[in-house]
Order: C-alpha cells, then structure tokens, then sequence
C-alpha cells in the first residue's frame, strides 16, 4: 500500500444523510444514490474526517474476526469503487483526523448500493431548467 492515501468527499456535488448505521448519500452530477450499512457507512465516516485508508484497515484490522489480506483487498475494493461513482476524491492535503473505533460489530466487507430509479427525477434543476412560466414547466431544449 502506499503510504497515507487520503480521500475526500466530492462536494459540492455529492450529499448525504446518516441515519443510525446507515449513509445514504446522493451525487446530483449522475442523479444516482446510494446507501452503506454497517463496515461501509463507518468507512464512510471514517473518510468524511479525513482518515487516512491506512488507518481505516489498521482499525479494522484490531478487530481480528476477518484474514488481513481479505480485509485489505475488501476495504480498497470499496474505496475504488467510492472514487470510481465519483462520490469521493483523492486528497493528500487533507490533515487526517483521529479514528474513533465506535462500533464492535465483526467485519463484513463494506458494500455500496447504487440505485438509479429516481435519477431523472435527481437531474431535473427546478430553478435552472424552467421557463418563463417557472416550475415545473422545463425549458425548451436548445440545439
């Protein structure tokens, strides 16, 4: 592994809302959501204050209930495909924050849900793409 990779949220243009052990988190660029549960959503958060990866598999290496390599190979896996959704950003100037390991659950690898059924509805700007009338009458589309 490379030493101290950090990561941050792409914002403005992702968003998300925790609830409990659960992260739903929006991208308004793809109009595609997402939900992460248990080892994604404390990943998650993890990123959020600036870990570095390295820390997050430390911590959750101390949990010793998964092989490291399987761990390590499962944790960036997510990562990658965090980057790849664009929901997160490589950041090496982000000052890393301390990791707090607050939930004992045994490990899982963490998982990213992509649903894409509201996207249309997530794309439509109500303020930009109206007309003279305002919303919800769109603008005609220019070519």
């Amino acid at each position: 592994m490379e030493s101290q990779r950090r990561f941050r949220v792409n914002q403005p243009q992702v968003i998300r809302e925790s609830f409990e052990s659960e992260v739903v988190i929006i991208n308004l660029d793809t109009g595609n959501y997402y939900s992460l549960e248990k080892t994604g959503a404390l990943v998650w958060d993890w990123i959020e204050n600036g870990a570095a990866l390295e820390g997050i598999v430390a911590q959750l290496a101390q949990r010793g209930t998964v092989p490291a390599p399987q761990m390590i190979v499962a944790v960036e896996g997510f990562v990658a495909e965090l980057v790849a959704e664009q929901l997160i950003v490589p950041d090496v100037d982000l000052p890393g924050g301390p990791l707090a390991l607050e939930r004992t659950d045994a490990f899982e690898p963490p998982i990213l849900n992509r649903y894409d059924d509201m996207q249309q509805l997530l794309l439509l700007d109500p303020i930009h793409d109206v007309d003279a009338n305002g919303w919800p009458n769109r603008a005609p589309e220019t070519r």
